[in-house]
């Protein structure tokens, strides 16, 4: 299994290359997460979009640098700052569609895999209503009976028709291991716009309900990872990730397969480890285990 790889001091992917329409908006890298790791992990996208770490009492993200992650535990997880809207992934604000993007995560799932429930990896949503209606996007991982990955996409309460994509029978294969976890969406406001990588490999979309959106997902909710709640805190019913977390990546495109096989083979080898000086930083290559 691979374990993270970069930390330049510039914050750009060695060796990567985009497609000439994408750009990487959000970045994060548990290896080099800023000055201040147990309050804030550090956006080294450029954009400005730094998360705060949040405390609801049990204790927030725990950051460790040996080996360069931050452990989650259900209720511990990150709020971003910066304006919430550039990752509506909607900005026409129109119904039935939606923006290209991709979230890409490295991760190590350490919770239970058993009952049936949803962890959320990250969110871009706003509360409306009463119960578990929301406005905008949300990323999880769930168990038992689901087993899956799965995409929402909601403009609202039930009356608005949401849209989920999921890919079952993957979530018990990914227990305590190493994994990227990578979701894209076409900008189609569909279930069939949306594909899901594991480890840089396509994997079968069992389902999704509902054909399109037919409101809007723009909304005031802030970037959310390891949680779902959009109240600026986390509570012990929020069933968020729980495990290791090692780098988050939100690009404002729909990376191709090739570009998702690339971004995975950059995670380097057991046998490498590499300290180079350039520049006055340091690249790190940690290895995968």
């Amino acid at each position: 299994m691979k374990k993270l790889i970069v930390a330049v001091a510039c914050g750009a992917l060695g060796g990567y290359v985009l497609s000439t329409n994408a750009a990487l908006i959000g970045h994060w890298d548990a290896s080099s997460p800023g000055a201040s790791p147990s309050t804030q992990w550090d956006d080294l996208s450029g954009t400005g979009h730094h998360l705060t770490t949040v405390d609801n009492g049990n204790g927030g993200p725990s950051y460790n640098a040996g080996s360069g992650s931050y452990t989650l535990g259900n209720t511990a997880g990150f709020i971003g700052t910066g304006p919430t809207s550039d990752y509506d992934f909607d900005t026409s604000a129109g119904g039935g569609s939606a923006d290209p993007y991709t979230w890409n995560l490295y991760v190590n799932w350490g919770g239970s895999n058993s009952g049936d429930v949803a962890y959320t990896l990250m969110t871009k949503a706003q509360r409306e209503g009463a119960g578990n209606h929301y406005r905008g996007h949300t990323y999880q991982l769930s168990w038992s009976e689901q087993d899956s990955l799965q995409l929402g996409q909601q403009p609202g309460n039930n009356s608005d028709r949401h849209v989920t994509r999921r890919a079952d029978g993957v979530g018990g294969s990914l227990a305590s291991r190493d994994a990227m976890l990578t979701v894209t969406h076409d900008g189609s406001g569909t279930g069939g716009g949306t594909k899901f990588y594991v480890d840089g490999v396509e994997i079968t979309v069992s389902r999704f309900s509902q054909s399109a959106l037919n409101g809007t997902t723009l909304n005031a909710g802030a970037l959310q990872i390891g949680s779902n709640d959009d109240t600026g805190g986390l509570d012990s019913t929020n069933n968020g990730f729980v495990g290791d977390l090692f780098f988050v990546e939100i690009y404002n495109h729909e990376l191709s397969g090739s570009e998702v096989l690339s971004r995975f083979n950059q995670i380097p080898e057991p046998s490498t480890l590499i300290l180079l000086g350039i520049g006055g930083g340091l690249l790190w290559w940690r290895r995968r285990r």
